[in-house]
Parts: C-alpha cells; sequence; structure tokens
C-alpha cells in the first residue's frame, strides 16, 4: 500500500511539480515511515521532500512549522532549531500585517518554542 502511495504522488508530482503542497504530501508520506521504521534513509527521504516543499513557498509559517517538527524527529536539531526560528518570525509577520488566517495556531506556537529551547540547552 505505501509504494502504491507513493507512485500516486509521484505522478501527481509529475503533474504539477511547482506546487509545493505536493512535496510536503510526499514528506508526510516518509515521515509515517520513518515513524515506524526509524530508518535514518527513510527519515532523510522525508527531510528531502518537505525541503522541497518549502524552498517553492518559502513564505508559510505552516509548512516551515512541519519541516521543523520532522527535523526535530529525525534528529537534526540545529536545522530544526532555525526552520522553527523562521516559522515563528514569519508568523509574527503575519500578525502584523494582519494576516490571521494565516497564523500559528498557540499549540504549534508553544511546541515550536519549546524544540528551541530544549535544542539550545
Amino acid at each position: 500500500m505505501f509504494n502504491s502511495a507513493i507512485k500516486n504522488y509521484e505522478l501527481a508530482l509529475s503533474r504539477d511539480p511547482h506546487n509545493p503542497r505536493r512535496f510536503i504530501d510526499l514528506g508526510n508520506l516518509w515521515q509515517e515511515a520513518f515513524l515506524q521504521t526509524r530508518s535514518p534513509a527513510v527519515g532523510e527521504k522525508a527531510g528531502f521532500f518537505y525541503s522541497d516543499g518549502v524552498s517553492r513557498y518559502p513564505a508559510d509559517a505552516y509548512l516551515r512549522a512541519q519541516y521543523a517538527l520532522l527535523l526535530q524527529e529525525i534528529g537534526d536539531i540545529p536545522q530544526a532549531i532555525s526552520e522553527a526560528n523562521r516559522a515563528l518570525q514569519l508568523d509574527e509577520a503575519n500578525n502584523l500585517a494582519g494576516h490571521t488566517d494565516q497564523r500559528l495556531d498557540e499549540g504549534v506556537q508553544e511546541t515550536l518554542k519549546h524544540l528551541i529551547e530544549e535544542g539550545l540547552k
């Protein structure tokens, strides 16, 4: 079933190669596989697709937050801290610009702040 899902998402990606969501969707699939296998190679694959998705929509605080949490899961704490900081900066910019529909919810904000605090210890 996993391989079939990957093939379907890769097909969707080939039809819409600039859509960041397709990359994030593939990253989610690989992340789920990582959570089950804890294989570093699988975690790297998830990170690759998340990174590509974020690079296609770098101003999306939520995508960056998701990426930060994945990086934490796969053990790349320095990069996770960097992405968490960037997500919080973008969230604050959205707040200042009045983009209430693009704000991170409080739970995500707190999780990112905790990730940063713990990672800097």
